[in-house]
This record gives structure tokens, C-alpha cells and sequence, in this order.
């Protein structure tokens, strides 16, 4: 099963849509508190990410699965369906380096895929 398809699975086993034997029902609750858990986390590190680079003046913007639960679930029960497992920001081409160089002296790292040059 997808990461990011457990929470609405989930969601339609409790709401009685689709009946699962009690085991496979307890490994997608745990999956689904898991995608929970990773979720909560990825925002609070993107919100402290935006922060820093706030912090420093380097304009920034949080997009995609970070900014659609923050604009576009309107309650709790509907965010909680969106998972995400990173955090995707945006800055202008003449504030990356700057940009990176900060978080990377916050703690944060880079992926295998994307470099400073």
C-alpha cells in the first residue's frame, strides 16, 4: 500500500465502507498513525525551516503538499487525510545559495540529489 494512501484508506475502513480482518485492520492503523507521525513532523520542520530563512530576510515560500494543508483542507478531519513525507520551499535563484547555507547551519541536510553548484 502507498504511504500517502493510507490515511483515506483508513478513513473508509472506519466509516464502514470496506470490512478488514482485524489483523490487516491493526497493521493500517498503525500505518496510518505512522503516516500521522511523519506528517506532523515534516511541518514542524518546514515551518521551523521558514522561519529561518524569514529570520535571515531570504524571501521563502512553503509549496505544495506544506502549503496545501495549510490553505487549501479547511478542518482538521480534512488536513489529517494529506500526508506528506518532505517539505518543499521555494526561493528565488539568487537567494538558494545563501538559502541553503543557512538551513544546512541549522541542522538540516541535503538530498543525494541536489548540490550548491
Amino acid at each position: 500500500m502507498e504511504w500517502n494512501t493510507v490515511p483515506l484508506f483508513c478513513r473508509r475502513v472506519q466509516e464502514g465502507s470496506v470490512r478488514l480482518p482485524e489483523a490487516c485492520a491493526n497493521w493500517t492503523g498503525k500505518l496510518s498513525m505512522s503516516a500521522f507521525v511523519q506528517t506532523g513532523l515534516c511541518l514542524t520542520s518546514g515551518l521551523a525551516a521558514l522561519s529561518v530563512l524569514q529570520a535571515r530576510a531570504i524571501p521563502c515560500a512553503g509549496f505544495k503538499g506544506l502549503a496545501s494543508i495549510a490553505h487549501l483542507y479547511s478542518n482538521r478531519a480534512e488536513s489529517s487525510l494529506r500526508s506528506i513525507r518532505d517539505v518543499d520551499i521555494l526561493v528565488h535563484p539568487d537567494d538558494a545559495r545563501p538559502a541553503i547555507q543557512e538551513l544546512l547551519a541549522h541542522g538540516y541536510s541535503l538530498t543525494a540529489e541536489a548540490s550548491l553548484d
